[in-house]
């Protein structure tokens, strides 16, 4: 999809007005009726007709909606390459950034509570209430967007369409986070909401996850949003109770707070459904004590199968903040030299026009700028024994792992990003915080097992470059991942702020492994793969590359997106037949394995020269290929993926 398409012979798309999990939702003018509308995806998983069913319901049950004043209306659904929801377009979406009295968002969050008390009559749990989800007509109208994440509520249960919950990390409910998605958790997020629309910042939650809020910023809402964040969801206002208390308060009257226990009873409306045992949220385990003397090494290499996993997502598309750009888009460099030539290192490509210390550009020199100088590992401490991993991946991260508890790590990583629509839409959006002159925005979607941050670098020579920092874990209990993650930001802001006042740059890399002139390190990812190696997948456009931090990847794509190949490079242990079929490409090791990146994917590896690390182990660098065509034969895939490998292979200089 594309600005300009039009849709149905009615809908011509503008613009894309958000991204989340679902895809893009564009906005689009009705050429029919004259009026600007929303397209939105409603995504579901499974073919069976049941989920077909599920996945319909909420359409129908929005439906029966479209007269609610404080409800976008859907004005229609539609079905391309799955079912959208065409919506009202409400343009005055609210900011934090742009703090209301506490008597308006009381306002606000009445026409919300009443968006909430039909919706939740209908038989539907909004799940991701946040400022984004809440626009303002001219006429100073709340009305409840943005219906991509809601769920059907059936009676005493959630018939929950298969796949993860969609919510927005700081605004949700204990038992949402837990995957119970019920209507109460929807007056939690309401509360949370209203809390950031006055203060700039949802309240933070303790250990326990109990919330509470800033008496003295809220003034008269104290009242009302203690009694709709209480951590157990029978101790909530319904969404009807929550409008009254809400509307006393816009009208000058504090809200007494309810008592979690003697007021429980007189929060459950009459008839309503009972709501199920929500079980209480997870205990962070104690960080274990420090061991006496030296810390013990860690054992090398733990299984992290999680990061293969996500390496795979990463290939296809760049996920920044709750937005998903497709890949396969920018701007060519012909004067970029080619892989192999020259006698050493070719030019290393600069954030910046200086490449000695200064303060025109905090990363400098891509190559040699070092991100485990930002990877704090007494900022991670408290959770529990931290281990630095300085050569995993590609060359644009360093890693900690931190050990909560025996034989349970957490991957927290800290990348370099050169992505320019990622960068320009993080720095348009709102930095939850700032220490000093760096921005830390956080995405507005996580995944349970993942959570991320994105450090904002000031100055244009760093303008397309973020800071990249996330944690991630393969363990099935529950983490303070973002605990973690904010821990990590908070670390490697300061000393970004601390380098910006003393007029320096990001350190260079001088810990080991060291760089000699064949280490794929200096080796441009796009000049691996000329025209003639292109022309292997039919339509892929060879002339219009995507490169990322470093030249240390290359993306390409056909010109209707249906096709990718993507090149990047890769560090770890050998691999072995366990993670794909061997092949030779010449003198080099490799291997492809089918859907190692997602459905119709083929990857190959190319193993490129070999080195021992910083534990006296051997470890590989090494070239991943994978291609992606929509609908392709698996071999066809495998055989374009075997043969890109082959030609980079043939491009790569002698190790």
């Amino acid at each position: 999809m594309h600005s300009g398409e039009k849709i149905r012979r009615q809908y011509v798309l503008r613009e894309v007005v958000g991204v989340g999990r679902n895809g893009e939702a564009w906005l689009a003018h009705d050429e029919r009726t004259g009026r600007d509308v929303v397209l939105k995806p409603v995504r579901g998983t499974g073919d069976d007709r049941a989920a077909a069913a599920r996945l319909r319901a909420v359409p129908r049950a929005l439906a029966d909606l479209r007269d609610h004043p404080h409800v976008a209306t859907l004005h229609a659904t539609l079905e391309k390459d799955g079912l959208w929801l065409v919506m009202e377009h409400v343009p005055g979406v609210l900011d934090p950034r742009q703090p209301l009295s506490p008597g308006e968002a009381a306002r606000v969050g009445a026409h919300v509570a009443d968006a909430l008390a039909a919706l939740h009559a209908a038989g539907l749990v909004h799940c991701d209430v946040k400022p984004a989800a809440i626009g303002l007509t001219a006429r100073g109208t709340a009305k409840l967007l943005d219906f991509g994440a809601t769920f059907q509520w059936g009676g005493h249960q959630t018939l929950a369409l298969d796949g993860p919950i969609s919510y927005t990390p700081d605004y949700a409910a204990p038992e949402l986070v837990r995957g119970i998605p019920i209507p109460p958790s929807d007056v939690f997020c309401l509360g949370m909401t209203l809390h950031a629309l006055v203060t700039g910042l949802p309240p933070r939650r303790d250990e326990w996850g109990v919330v509470e809020p800033d008496a003295e910023a809220v003034g008269l809402l104290h009242g009302a949003l203690r009694s709709m964040l209480q951590p157990d969801p029978r101790d909530r206002p319904d969404a009807a109770e929550a409008k009254r208390l809400l509307t006393a308060v816009a009208n000058g009257i504090p809200a007494r707070a309810r008592h979690p226990v003697t007021d429980r009873a007189a929060s459950r409306p009459s008839g309503a459904p009972d709501l199920p045992v929500v079980p209480p949220a997870p205990r962070r385990p104690p960080a274990p004590p420090a061991p006496p003397g030296p810390a013990p090494a860690a054992p090398r290499r733990r299984p992290r199968p999680w990061l293969v996993a996500a390496a795979g997502a990463a290939a296809l598309t760049v996920v920044a903040v709750g937005v998903v750009w497709a890949v396969g888009s920018g701007d060519s460099d012909p004067s970029r030299p080619e892989a192999g030539e020259g006698t050493g290192p070719p030019p290393s490509p600069s954030a910046g026009p200086n490449d000695g210390p200064g303060p025109a550009s905090l990363i400098g020199d891509h190559r040699t700028a070092d991100p485990c100088a930002l990877a704090d590992r007494s900022a991670l401490d408290a959770f529990g024994y931290t281990d630095l991993d300085n050569d995993y991946g590609n060359f644009d991260r360093c890693d900690v792992l931190v050990e909560p508890e025996d034989d349970v790590w957490v991957d927290v990583e800290v990348s370099f990003t050169r992505h320019a629509e990622v960068a320009e839409d993080l720095r348009e959006g709102a930095p939850r915080r700032r220490i000093g002159e760096i921005g830390i925005a956080e995405a507005a979607e996580e995944e349970p097992d993942d959570c991320d941050r994105a450090l904002l670098l000031p100055g244009e020579a760093d303008a397309d470059t973020v800071v990249w920092i996330s944690a991630s874990t393969d363990d099935d209990g529950s983490r303070p991942l973002c605990e973690m993650a904010d821990a990590a930001a908070t670390g490697a802001a300061e000393r970004l702020d601390a380098l910006i006042r003393d007029g320096e740059q990001i350190p260079r890399r001088t810990a080991p492994p060291a760089f000699p002139e064949d280490s794929l390190l200096w080796q441009d990812a796009c000049g691996l793969l000329d025209a003639d190696a292109l022309a292997t997948v039919p339509g892929v456009n060879a002339e219009d590359p995507y490169t990322y931090f470093g030249d240390w990847r290359c993306d390409w794509s056909s010109e209707d997106g249906g096709t990718y190949v993507g090149l990047v490079y890769d560090r770890g242990d050998a691999m072995t037949e366990d993670d794909g079929t061997p092949v030779r490409f010449g003198d080099r090791q490799g291997f492809v394995r089918a859907e190692a990146d997602g459905p119709d994917t083929c990857t190959a590896w190319v193993e490129h020269r070999d080195y021992v690390d910083e534990y006296e182990e051997t470890a590989v660098e090494r070239v991943r290929v994978w291609v992606e065509g929509e609908g392709r034969p698996e071999d066809r895939l495998c055989d374009w993926a075997r043969d890109l490998a082959a030609s980079a292979a043939d491009r790569l200089p002698a190790p």
